[in-house]
């Protein structure tokens, strides 16, 4: 069976995951808008990857004493401490879960351009607090 694809996507593949979104942002941010947007997009990629797709995945941003603050928070089943430890890593995959998308770079990739801009990219996850990756960086150039 030959799968319709419109505007170039795969229609059988489309997933929806509600998002919420708490942005304040002012003032300007002096960056890469390219890197950030793709860290942002590896964040959200993971999230609807391994979250709860019918909870919604929460997104957050702000500035404060001369600092981005950007998180992304999703509900499901907590990262293991193991996991965890090397989640950073390149060709990192939680498990033996073949099955999903992706090579394990998406993570890397966001945590390489957050030290490309003088930040941070770290995770919490539990069960009862879900899953949330903060990045934290200077807002301005140094």
């Amino acid at each position: 069976m030959k799968t319709r694809k419109r505007n170039g996507f795969d229609n059988q593949r489309r997933t929806t995951v509600p998002l919420k979104s708490d942005i304040d942002l002012p003032n300007p941010i002096v960056a890469d808008p390219q890197c950030l947007g793709q860290l942002l997009s590896n964040l959200l990629g993971n999230a609807v990857t391994h979250g709860d797709r019918s909870q919604p995945i929460q997104v957050r941003g702000f500035e404060r004493s001369g600092e981005l603050f950007l998180s992304v928070n999703n509900r499901g089943a907590p990262i293991p401490d193991a996991v965890r430890a090397s989640l950073f890593q390149h060709f990192s995959r939680p498990g033996k879960q073949s099955s999903l998308q992706g090579l394990g770079l998406g993570l890397y990739i966001a945590a390489e351009i957050a030290r490309a801009h003088d930040g941070e990219l770290t995770v919490e996850s539990s069960a009862s607090a879900d899953t949330t990756f903060k990045l934290r960086m200077p807002s301005q150039a140094q």
